[in-house]
């Protein structure tokens, strides 16, 4: 049997990330694999407006848009990329280009407001050698505020410019000089602005980053980015009682478990209550199908026990997970699929409502393949035979809440790094499954939901560090932690399930006191084994 370690060593560039303070490279130097043409696709003459050639990302500049990088949005970060414009003629004008940062996706039709010099912020690229530095020169954080001077090099020379974000603070060096450095919460805001454009203040701390089409041929021959991780006290701040909510998946606890060990491990400094209070069978959107459990009782509805829980548990962080029971196991179907939407938008209010943050989790897979002579096409699916193609659904549910990040919602995707590390470990292992029965992971399906959850918050430690072991090795330091963290979350789950009250025939937990002191004699044995 393979170790977890062993296992993540066959998907981890799937979901993993290069080492805090190590760029990356976001254009792999070949095509344009991983991002966006955002405006015109093709100038007059029906030549691409971006392309690749020899190694380069050209723009032909003829025609207002962007290059977004689809994959990620960025919170703290430094973007580091060289550029070169075309030397001005008669075909061709003097060259304006930027940089857009912690921006939204750009719409044409909307370009105001999207535009990254409103939405956000734009670094202005000018060949304008030679000219004064101003507010709307290179450098500039385009009609904010300008470098202190000018320092950009001539079309056809190569410049490199580098952007760093850390919270509100924005510095920029170009061609190895630090010219701008910037708080946006103290910078003032524009005059006769358009109507709807934040104030810098305002401003998001995280977005995508793209390149500006705008006049005159520009290159870029590396666009390389490098996160910077939060210090630990700055990491999910505030946050002293976190809850899990969602359906069996979570009640099984050992993705919640293994979070909650990576935290115990590496912020020893700080202390974490962790609450696991999954429900099997439970839905966000209220909906069962006929015949559930075979007609003794249907799936439960979140919104029967939501404030109880919430009164009782007084979170300080909710992290949601549902969908994976939401579509009914059936095809998808806009009413099922609205009543979806309408679930999370409730939880999310009282959430809200109680005075805490919530973080929502795109659903695991569901996996036809080890399933397959129980799943049935669309037309003949049973309470005991599901949609063969369900996973789809999940994928519409999953792509739907990524689409509210556009509203400052803080979503994270479980779903999409569990089907890239399943086709990759497929590709090798065809029989390969982290979930026998389709729908419930397997120790190593909770880690991949628990590597892609810590890595959505941009921890200030690496997942699964060699200097603690391997979780699934008992006699290692963090097999230890776990194994104790993960007996301590099934205890107090089934007694906040048993003392929140819920409509699911389930075992009942201790009285919640008596799990209480339980938890308590737990948590001694890990502060033994951290040495606190």
């Amino acid at each position: 049997m393979h170790s977890l370690n062993a296992l993540f060593a066959s998907f981890t560039l799937l979901v993993a990330q290069p080492p805090a303070g190590e760029y990356r490279d976001l254009f792999n130097g070949k095509n344009l694999d991983g991002w966006i043409v955002e405006g015109p696709t093709k100038d007059k003459e029906g030549k691409p407006m971006w392309s690749v050639a020899d190694g380069t990302i050209v723009c032909l500049g003829k025609g207002f848009g962007f290059l977004r990088y689809d994959k990620q949005q960025f919170g703290d970060f430094a973007l580091r990329v060289e550029y070169r414009f075309a030397p001005p003629s008669k075909t061709n004008p003097r060259g304006n280009s930027g940089l857009g940062i912690r921006t939204i996706p750009f719409d044409p039709k909307q370009s105001t407001l999207t535009r990254p010099s409103y939405a956000s912020f734009e670094i202005q690229l000018l060949d304008d050698a030679g000219k004064p530095a101003s507010d709307h020169g290179t450098a500039s954080l385009y009609r904010y505020l300008g470098p202190t001077k000018n320092v950009v090099k001539p079309a056809p020379e190569w410049n490199t410019i580098e952007v760093e974000c850390v919270g509100p603070r924005i510095k920029i060096t170009m061609n190895g000089t630090q010219i701008l450095d910037a708080d946006q919460t103290t910078l003032p805001d524009l005059k006769g602005k358009p109507k709807g454009v934040a104030a810098p203040k305002d401003k998001p701390l995280r977005g995508y980053v793209c390149l500006q089409s705008h006049t005159g041929k520009v290159e870029f021959r590396k666009a390389q980015i490098r996160e910077i991780p939060k210090k630990a006290g700055a990491f999910l701040p505030g946050a002293k009682r976190i809850l899990f909510l969602g359906d069996s998946i979570t009640y099984d606890g050992k993705y919640v478990s293994c979070f909650e060990t990576e935290l115990r491990l590496h912020l020893r400094d700080r202390t974490f209550d962790v609450i696991s209070c999954g429900l099997p069978s439970e839905t966000v959107s209220g909906l069962s199908e006929d015949g559930h459990a075979g007609g003794k009782f249907p799936r439960p509805d979140l919104h029967e026990r939501l404030d109880r829980v919430l009164a009782k548990i007084k979170p300080d962080l909710v992290f949601a997970c549902y969908g994976m029971n939401d579509g009914i196991y059936l095809p998808l179907a806009e009413q099922r699929f609205q009543k979806y939407q309408e679930g999370i938008a409730k939880l999310r209010a009282k959430v809200e409502a109680a005075g805490a943050k919530i973080i929502h989790l795109t659903p695991a897979v569901f996996d036809a393949a080890p399933i397959a002579k129980r799943v049935a096409p669309a037309d003949k699916v049973t309470a005991n035979n599901p949609f063969a193609g369900y996973d789809q659904v999940l994928d519409a549910y999953s792509a739907w809440l990524l689409q509210q990040r556009a509203k400052g919602w803080h979503v994270i995707d479980i779903h999409g790094p569990m089907t890239q590390a399943l086709a990759k470990v497929r590709a090798d292992k065809p029989a390969f499954t982290f979930a026998a029965d389709g729908v419930h992971p397997n120790q190593a399906g909770h880690m991949v939901i628990a590597q892609a959850l810590l890595q959505g918050l941009k921890p200030p430690f690496a997942f699964g560090a060699d200097e603690f072991g391997d979780i699934n090795d008992g006699a290692s330091l963090r097999g230890k932690v776990f194994k104790l963290v993960h007996e301590r979350t099934r205890l107090l789950t089934d007694a906040w399930l048993s003392d929140t009250g819920h409509k699911r025939p389930l075992k009942a937990g201790l009285p919640l006191e008596e799990a209480k002191t339980k938890a308590a004699a737990l948590d001694e044995q890990i502060q033994a084994l951290l040495g606190r």
